[in-house]
């Protein structure tokens, strides 16, 4: 089996490499690469590898650049020093996740899960957007509260305790856990930006969800699907067919992180 190494510490790619021989002595690292440049000239050139390690923090910046400019249909399994929030993120499916300094237990039920997995090709299915999301989740700091108007000034509420934003007429709502809605004196796209992505969802233009109030998707006609949430909803929250796979594959990964 042929491997791809992203790490820019010699001495943490060469601890890889031989814990990879003693665990398979059929593994090969066909090229070790140390920067997000040498990455992304390497990929659009060459796909002679079944699998990928790759360090989160690269010698010229953080790897999510990588995915940004290009696509990477290959399985990963990262190491880096997040902390346990982090891991528990990326373990989930299709991607691994291995906290430095790596072992060889760690590493071995890493490439365990390779195999059992994805011994067929047809199962590497997986979104790179929604790991794009985590991965920068866990590296950028999201707003705890939104500000509130009432009659006696500003009140702070926590952002967790919001199931949904939706657009009324232009004016953006939220409703809490408790049925209480609010004006939010933000554009939707401004709280698309602002809210974790590991907890709150864009399923459509006029909606975002708290991943807590998901009670069920219902399949819908040619390819949709329909949210039932709570508090319930009286109308229909319809997610397009181009979106639906990308919420099931981020409900995945997000009820690990959260």
């Amino acid at each position: 089996m042929n491997v791809l190494i992203i790490e820019d510490e010699e001495s943490a790619s060469i601890h890889l490499q031989n814990l990879l021989q003693e665990i398979d002595p059929q593994i090969i690292a066909v090229k070790v690469l140390d920067s997000i440049k040498s990455a992304l000239k390497y990929l659009k050139q060459n796909t002679n590898f079944e699998l990928i390690f790759m360090d989160v923090h690269l010698a010229d910046g953080l790897c999510f650049e990588i995915f940004k400019k290009i696509e990477i249909n290959k399985p990963i399994i990262f190491t880096s020093a997040y902390d346990q929030y982090a891991l528990d993120a990326f373990s989930a499916n299709s991607i691994h996740y291995v906290l430095k300094p790596i072992t060889y237990d760690s590493i071995s039920t890493a490439v365990h899960k390779f195999k059992q997995f994805y011994a067929n090709k047809n199962q590497l299915n997986f979104d790179t957007r929604v790991l794009l999301n985590l991965l920068q989740a866990h590296s950028k700091k999201y707003i705890r509260s939104l500000l509130i108007y009432s009659r006696n000034g500003l009140i702070p509420i926590d952002c967790d305790e919001f199931a949904d934003f939706y657009m009324d007429e232009g004016i953006v709502r939220g409703v809490t856990f408790n049925n209480i809605t609010y004006t939010i004196d933000k554009k939707m796209s401004e709280l698309e930006e602002d809210l974790d992505p590991c907890v709150f969802f864009r399923v459509s233009r006029q909606f975002i969800i708290n991943i807590r109030a998901i009670k069920k998707i219902q399949p819908s006609a040619y390819g949709k699907s329909v949210l039932q949430i709570k508090p319930n909803y009286d109308g229909q929250i319809v997610v397009s067919k181009a979106k639906t796979p990308t919420l099931k594959k981020w409900i995945e990964f997000s009820s690990n992180a959260i």
